[in-house]
């Protein structure tokens, strides 16, 4: 199976190729927009992929936004931050999450899903929890360099993960219901740094910052070995799907103008696949849109 742009069918990743799903299937029952068997494909698809996708979200969110957290539970005292270094080390997360987003996912397109975002979080984990050995603002600052660069190809991967199993129509709804997870991370941060750094402060001679970093990190790791077990693949190889349903996902995306079969498809290199984004004035939109939006998102890293 393949996506488009402007029409024109790109062939992403042999996986999506629809010839791997019987075409036997479509002479059982031809497909039936908004029919009853696409409305059960969809509450179980919804059921086996949003929780988990959203509860990797959740993780993600805690590990970058977990710093004004450790800030005001005894890391600027201890690292001695001024306002500068403190707004440095959150400056060059988004400078590793720029450098990082466009290479992630095009490795993303030659990797599958479930193991490369579980991987991505694995590390990010593991850097997050190297935040609880930094003893000066340089330190800091580099870690949270590297933990961008990880974390920067998760939500575009997401959505690329997405567009792969549900039709143009659907997508916001579950992105909606994906990105609910920052703010309930927001929530749930406060909370869990209010109780770790609360209780474990000074056991075992650590700070109670150090904590933090270290049990949401671990968190981290142990959610994504979870993740690798859960998160699907795409339909083709997907073995929780029957036959039925690796067609049907299959004729829902081409009856969208998304699929395309194999042999009519346009290769489109990463170069020119590139500049065609570049090329679409509603990537700049899109791209000063959501300038504004998580501009404003960055208060969180404050109100602490």
């Amino acid at each position: 199976m393949s996506l488009s742009y402007d029409n024109k069918p790109t062939t992403v990743h042999e996986e999506f190729v629809q010839d791997a799903v019987p075409a036997s299937q479509s002479d059982v029952a031809p497909y039936e927009p908004g029919g009853l068997e696409e409305k059960t494909f969809i509450r179980k698809l919804d059921m086996r992929m949003i929780p988990i996708i959203w509860f990797m979200y959740v993780m993600s969110y805690l590990d970058r936004a977990n710093i004004g957290n450790a800030k005001t539970g005894g890391m600027e005292e201890d690292l001695k931050l001024t306002s500068t270094h403190y707004s440095i080390a959150l400056l060059v997360f988004f400078v590793g999450y720029v450098l990082g987003e466009v290479p992630s996912n095009m490795i993303l397109v030659r990797v599958k899903p479930a193991i490369y975002l579980p991987a991505l979080m694995f590390i990010w984990g593991g850097i997050s929890m190297c935040l609880a050995a930094c003893n000066s603002y340089q330190t800091l600052a580099v870690v949270r360099f590297f933990l961008g660069v990880v974390e920067a190809g998760f939500a575009p991967g997401i959505l690329f993960l997405l567009s792969s199993w549900y039709r143009k129509n659907e997508l916001a709804t579950r992105f909606a219901l994906y990105y609910t997870a920052s703010a309930f991370s927001g929530a749930l941060g406060g909370l869990l740094a209010g109780a770790i750094t609360g209780h474990l402060d000074g056991k075992g001679g650590i700070a109670g910052w150090r904590y933090l970093f270290l049990i949401e990190g671990a968190a981290t790791i142990v959610s994504a070995i979870g993740a690798y077990f859960l998160l699907p693949n795409f339909p083709a190889t997907t073995t929780w799907l029957t036959d039925r349903e690796k067609w049907l996902c299959a004729a829902r995306l081409q009856a969208d103008g998304v699929g395309a079969t194999q042999g009519d498809a346009e290769t489109l290199g990463h170069g020119k696949a590139f500049k065609s984004v570049l090329s679409d004035w509603r990537t700049y939109v899109m791209m000063f849109l959501f300038m504004m939006v998580t501009g404003a998102q960055t208060i969180q890293y404050f109100i602490p």
